[in-house]
């Protein structure tokens, strides 16, 4: 079906995928980066389970931010991500002009005990990779982006390992590399990093 509308049998059987690639062009207009892994996040929401607040908390915090949809019926789905997404990107909200027309308009900035409620908690509202939920379907995300992603993890564990590396030798402690040459007899200005260095003769 397209917009609600079969188009044939045939049609219907061979571009069952269309929905993928609206997906992808959505993702690609969020201006999400699509050589990154963040490409296939998933839009801000929050978590199953909100610690640390009230029953009917996160309904009366959206209630209160769009209280024009109130009436308008099967928009609650779509209230909650806004909300989700406001609250997610707070810092970037809190860094406009003063004079901004959002400023204005978001109660939750200047209400202290919801401020301090995201900040103690973190994973109340958040981003999702498909990798990560499995309960969740996620779509117009490329293959590649999971490769991008181990990619991404593979540099990063290589990187933690050779810092351990260059700290466990010595090296980024030139103090220490000098104090072992003076105890040893050696010149400390020939002494780098912990390391010898030879000079040439000339």
């Amino acid at each position: 079906q397209r917009a609600g509308w079969t188009m044939g049998k045939v049609k219907d059987i061979y571009m069952r995928f269309v929905n993928n690639g609206d997906a992808f062009v959505g993702r690609t207009l969020t201006l999400l980066p699509l050589l990154d892994a963040e490409f296939g996040s998933s839009s801000p929401h929050f978590a199953e389970r909100l610690p640390g607040v009230e029953p009917g908390f996160k309904e009366r915090l959206v209630e209160s931010h769009f209280p024009m949809f109130k009436r308008v019926e099967h928009f609650g789905r779509m209230k909650e991500m806004l909300m989700a997404s406001l609250l997610y990107h707070r810092n970037k909200i809190r860094s406009l002009p003063n004079n901004h027309c959002i400023l204005g308009r978001m109660d939750f900035l200047r209400n202290r005990s919801v401020m301090q409620w995201l900040e103690t908690n973190a994973n109340a509202v958040k981003v999702s990779l498909p990798w990560d939920r499995i309960d969740e379907d996620f779509h117009g995300i490329p293959g590649s982006i999971k490769a991008l992603h181990e990619m991404a993890s593979l540099k990063e564990g290589q990187t933690r390992e050779g810092s351990g590396e260059l700290l466990a030798d010595g090296a980024g402690e030139p103090s220490k590399g000098k104090e072992d040459a003076k105890r040893s007899g050696q010149n400390p200005s020939s002494v780098s990093g912990g390391k010898r260095s030879f000079r040439s003769a000339s």
